[in-house]
């Protein structure tokens, strides 16, 4: 099938279980071409910082590589920015419970 260099989600993770949140990440490595970039949006406040460590791991997992993270002010209020590179093909083997980034 056709591959991008660019693959968004805007707000898509919020409230979503880790297997579903795999499947974004899955979905979006078959989408992009190698190199190609993932941007993810969503509210600051969804995300819990003392699981930072274990989420990249997992996304490493999915076969990606965290380039940006940060927070942006907005009007509606705070929201995290995440630019991710695809840098290979997911393993086959992903803990798909290291993608939870909420209690």
């Amino acid at each position: 099938g056709r591959k991008f260099k660019l693959v968004t989600a805007s707000f898509a993770l919020m409230g979503r279980k880790p297997e579903t949140i795999a499947n974004y990440f899955r979905a979006a490595n078959q989408l992009l071409e190698k190199g190609g970039h993932f941007m993810i949006v969503h509210p600051l406040n969804s995300f819990d910082r003392s699981l930072k460590k274990k989420f990249y791991k997992g996304l490493e997992q999915m076969g990606f590589k965290v380039l940006r993270d940060y927070q942006l002010d907005t009007q509606g209020g705070p929201i995290r920015y995440l630019e991710l590179q695809r840098s290979g093909d997911v393993d086959k083997n992903a803990d798909e419970s290291l993608l939870k980034f909420a209690p």
